[in-house]
């Protein structure tokens, strides 16, 4: 990969400064979502995890407890609103949970592809826009190393990104 001029880098940060923070609750609210997603998605489906990719698992589920761990040490002073944001994301998500247990292996694998993208797009919202909590190299690894299964996963099922974005859409409105 090329290195960024200066001028590139200014072009970079100038964007990076359009996207407004958000406020401090609904940061916590949108990053112990995205947290308890992917871990919901790594934990329903961790037998495909394991047979496909079972190395890349591992370094997701190390990343993800790190970044776990540092957000449950922040203190939080409306913790019981940002409960509530994930109670009403879980009872979105477990439609797509329970889709999973009268498919064949091969629709199984693409439905947790299609989740992992989602949770995926979740961490990468909250890395982009909250920065009190999201803005560490945990983190940065924890999307990195997602992002290397799901681009395995779109080779191996083509289409189940596509899937992915859409229940993104629609658990996220």
């Amino acid at each position: 990969m090329a290195r960024l001029s200066p001028e590139e880098r200014a072009k970079l940060r100038a964007v990076a400064d359009m996207i407004p923070d958000l406020p401090e609750l609904r940061q916590a609210q949108k990053c112990k979502v995205a947290i308890s997603v992917l871990f919901h998605v790594l934990r329903a489906w961790k037998p495909v995890w394991e047979h496909a990719a079972p190395e890349q698992y591992l370094k997701i589920c190390k990343w993800l407890a790190v970044v776990a761990t540092r957000f449950a040490s922040h203190s939080i002073v409306r913790r019981r609103e940002v409960e509530y944001a994930l109670q009403k994301m879980e009872g979105r998500l477990r439609p797509y949970l329970r889709k999973a247990d009268s498919l064949s292996a091969e629709r199984r694998a693409f439905q947790a592809g299609a989740l992992l993208t989602t949770a995926l797009a979740l961490m990468d919202g909250a890395r982009a826009t909250c920065p009190l909590y999201a803005r560490t190299a945990a983190w940065r690894y924890v999307c990195q190393t997602t992002d290397t299964l799901v681009t395995a996963m779109m080779a191996e099922f083509p289409g189940c990104d596509e899937l992915g974005t859409k229940i993104y859409l629609d658990i996220s409105r």
